[in-house]
């Protein structure tokens, strides 16, 4: 009598931890679905909003900056009004601040992206060819080289482009986080000097890790505060100097 009790008791163990495997496995698939639906949505506005018209905006997956990132983006640009952007990476976002600075040419803003990687600095060259954007960009190859006490981009030809002007927004999407998740946070250190007492950081895959302890660092060390945490796929949060 106690075997088949003992057998019945193993099959319902099994049975309910398959149930829960499987139900965990749909919930991640059905959670996978939902948010590439949401990023499609996001595609679909921000082509909308900028009134793209020539190539259409692929390859907005996985590194890439997802398009919730890049609507966000967007819109933040057309209420500031930057005259000076610049970006630690490049890539659709340099799409994006090249086809502000072209809508608002009558101000004259500056894009500067900085491109760790010559291959990925002459796809965006391409690419913002291809949208006729090529005058209102400056992609810069800027090799990953040992600044003070950190690796960073190469900021030489960034201060010759920048001369007096100060950054007003600064996007950092790089450089990569594959090999150390603390990549990132040499930005504001090297570029502090060169922003604006009213600029905004925005930080782009804030969600992880690594660039959570970035913001915490930068809060504590330096003059900062938390302006934004975004909702978006990947996070993205916005700091600005903290006010007196």
């Amino acid at each position: 009598m106690l075997m088949p009790i003992a057998l019945m008791l193993l099959l319902l163990c099994v049975n309910i931890g398959y149930t829960y495997w499987s139900f965990k496995r749909q919930s991640k698939y059905f959670k996978t679905l939902d948010s590439a639906y949401n990023q499609i949505e996001y595609r679909e506005w921000l082509l909308k909003e900028i009134d793209w018209l020539g190539i259409p905006i692929v390859g907005s997956r996985h590194f890439a900056a997802s398009p919730d990132f890049l609507y966000e983006l967007h819109r933040f640009l057309r209420a500031e009004q930057p005259k000076v952007i610049v970006e630690a990476s490049s890539g659709l976002s340099t799409l994006i601040c090249a086809k502000y600075a072209k809508k608002n040419h009558g101000h004259d803003p500056l894009v500067i992206s900085l491109e760790s990687s010559e291959k990925y600095t002459e796809i965006t060259e391409n690419k913002l060819k291809e949208e006729s954007l090529s005058g209102y960009a400056n992609v810069i190859h800027a090799p990953l080289v040992q600044q003070r006490d950190d690796q960073w981009y190469d900021i030489v030809k960034l201060k010759a482009l920048l001369g007096a002007q100060k950054i007003d927004v600064l996007v950092i999407d790089g450089p990569p986080a594959s090999e150390n998740i603390m990549a990132r946070e040499p930005a504001f250190k090297m570029l502090k000097d060169f922003l604006s007492p009213t600029a905004a950081i925005i930080l782009d895959d804030s969600k992880r890790k690594g660039e959570r302890k970035i913001i915490s660092s930068w809060v504590s060390k330096y003059d900062l505060e938390i302006e934004q945490d975004l909702p978006t796929e990947k996070g993205t949060t916005v700091l600005r100097f903290r006010q007196v």
